[in-house]
Parts: C-alpha cells; structure tokens; sequence
C-alpha cells in the first residue's frame, strides 16, 4: 500500500475562454454566490473545517474569488491543506467556450487515496470566469480547494 507523500501542489491556473457573439450566458452566470475565502488554498494548512456550513445538499451555483483563488483546483492535492484534512479537486476538463457547461467530479484527497470520495459537479464558462454548481461534501471534513 502506497502511502501519500508531498503531491506537487502545483495545478495549472490557465483556462481557455472563447467568447460567443450575440448568444446570452446562462442565468448562473449572473446568479451566483460568491465565495472569497483564503483558507481554500493548498497554501493553507490548518485542519478540520467542513463545508457543511457553506453547502448544504441541495447544490448552489457559487463563484470563488479573492487570494484564496478563482478556480477549483484541478489537481490532486496533499491531505490537511486548505484548510482542512480531505480537500476536493476538480478531476475533469473545464468547459472552453463561454456558455458551456460541463459536467463532473470533485475527488476528496484523504490518507493515501487521491479520490478518497466523489461529489457529482457542474461547472459553467462565463466568458472570464467559472461558476460552480456544488453540494455538501460526502462527509466530514471534506472541503472544495481553490487556486
């Protein structure tokens, strides 16, 4: 049995927007909740909050901002990182074209399984920035990991 040790943090940062003339983003682009919180990033490791205050099952669109970063992270990242003991990461492809949503899942890093648990997404391009349609992690403390 492997054991997790020191996973490179870095996850890119660069997405691909193209802008669509003349057709109106979906409502979720302009409907959303805003989270600034920069406890969410692999640079924070202090433990064992859950985002079962913020989410609860009944998904909400939500868009991250501020220092703690603009996009899920999109790469597996170390247990007991921003700010808790199992962070979730992005595991698929983000939609390219402005308008586009994508479907997915959020895999929960947790001793030495890198998707320790999943939690179903969607995710929508809003030509500059990305919405996220998320639930209440599986357990506790599982939490959503920015960049």
């Amino acid at each position: 049995m492997s054991k997790l040790i020191a996973i490179s943090t870095i996850c890119s940062t660069t997405a691909i927007t193209t802008t669509i003339t003349g057709s109106p983003l979906p409502d979720e682009c302009v409907n959303y909740t805003t989270i600034t919180d920069s406890t969410r990033s692999p640079d924070y490791s202090a433990t064992s909050t859950c985002d079962t205050a913020v989410f609860s099952t009944t998904p909400i669109w939500v868009r991250f901002t501020g220092s703690g970063g603009t996009l899920l992270a999109n790469c597996p990242i170390d247990t007991y990182r921003c700010g808790t003991d199992a962070p979730g990461w992005y595991s698929g492809v983000y939609p390219s074209l402005a308008g586009a949503v994508t479907s997915g899942f959020v895999c929960f890093t947790y001793s030495d399984d890198f998707c320790y648990a999943t939690s179903f997404i969607l995710i929508t391009n809003c030509n500059g920035f990305y919405v996220y349609y998320l639930q209440q992690p599986p357990y506790c403390p599982m939490r959503y990991c920015t960049i």
